[in-house]
């Protein structure tokens, strides 16, 4: 393992300590939690730790490619995964006992107080993605906002609907912007939104069109390499989404993929070639790399320029 690599290794494994430590306070905070402790400092930490799990499967990714000890990863991965589940699953246990609870009446005179506490107005606590009309940001907005909002038994119809027309800008707030918040118009206003978004050849069209048309790279930057990756890894993860078999696109993409490649980029992918079709995953492994490798190397250097910026 070279020194470039070994610096790039220990950069993620800092990263990934900062994400345990993140969840470990999340659960920390669930650990002391009792029930008179206020409802809303559960819901707003279920995003962050949300997040937490997005960004140590990234980071582990990187360092599962860079790091031969397979077994260890698995271990280090296994064992973060069952950490976030059982304590996303605690989060929403508590969350749902609390709503659904039974408040004891002990005279008519409280029965109206009791309903209202039974049926509390909760204004938007998570942060709910935005969805302005692009049909490449369709099914991700949709995934989240059912998973979030459409298909939970704790909000009723007119709290959707306010969460849904919170969500929306663009084309997209236009879509239903006539439609007045109340119980009856959630359903009609989901109708309208579906009707006119999730439209499969739009959709797989401008996610093909969007790897096609990422920028070209320039010199060995970073940043650029970066946001070639994120636009392949992003996009193709959308196709797959809808149910299209990209893996069968190797011959094709991965071509169109390298064009964009700057110089020595190029060098470095056809020193990794054979005779045989390399494939997507191959390129997505190469570029993972690089980009983690460069990202390393400018740290280091923006690190030595501080340093020598303080001796002066």
């Amino acid at each position: 393992m070279t020194n470039e690599t070994n610096d790039a290794l220990k950069t993620l494994v800092t990263k990934r300590g900062i994400i345990k430590g993140s969840v470990t306070r999340i659960k920390t905070f669930v650990d002391k939690f009792r029930a008179g402790d206020d409802i809303y400092q559960l819901k707003t930490r279920l995003p962050n730790l949300q997040n937490a799990f997005k960004e140590f499967d990234a980071i582990q990714r990187d360092i599962e490619l860079l790091k031969c000890d397979t077994e260890e990863q698995t271990s280090e991965r296994d064992e973060f995964e069952n950490r976030y589940y059982d304590l996303e699953a605690r989060i929403l246990k508590l969350i749902e006992s609390r709503v659904t609870e039974p408040i004891p009446s002990t005279s008519s005179t409280n029965n109206d107080n009791n309903q209202a506490r039974l049926n509390p107005v909760r204004l938007p606590s998570l942060e709910l993605p935005i969805f302005s009309g692009s049909y490449l940001e369709w099914t991700a907005f949709s995934d989240i906002f059912k998973s979030l909002i459409h298909d939970s038994r704790l909000d009723s119809d007119v709290e959707k609907l306010h969460y849904l027309k919170s969500c929306l800008k663009g084309d997209a707030h236009k879509t239903i912007e006539a439609i007045k918040v109340s119980e009856a118009n959630y359903k009609s206003a989901w109708d309208l939104l579906e009707k006119r978004f999730n439209n499969k050849r739009l959709i797989v069209q401008e996610h093909v069109l969007a790897i096609i048309n990422s920028p070209n790279l320039v010199k060995n930057s970073a940043v650029a390499m970066r946001k070639l990756l994120d636009d392949i890894l992003t996009n193709i993860a959308e196709l797959k989404n809808v149910g299209i078999q990209v893996q069968q696109w190797d011959a094709l993409i991965v071509p169109l993929i390298t064009l964009k490649f700057d110089f020595i980029t190029k060098r470095d992918w056809e020193c990794t070639l054979d005779t045989s079709v390399p494939t997507l995953e191959e390129l997505i492994t190469f570029l993972t790399k690089k980009t983690t490798l460069l990202e390393s190397l400018t740290a280091g250097e923006s690190l030595m320029q501080n340093i020598q910026c303080i001796q002066i």
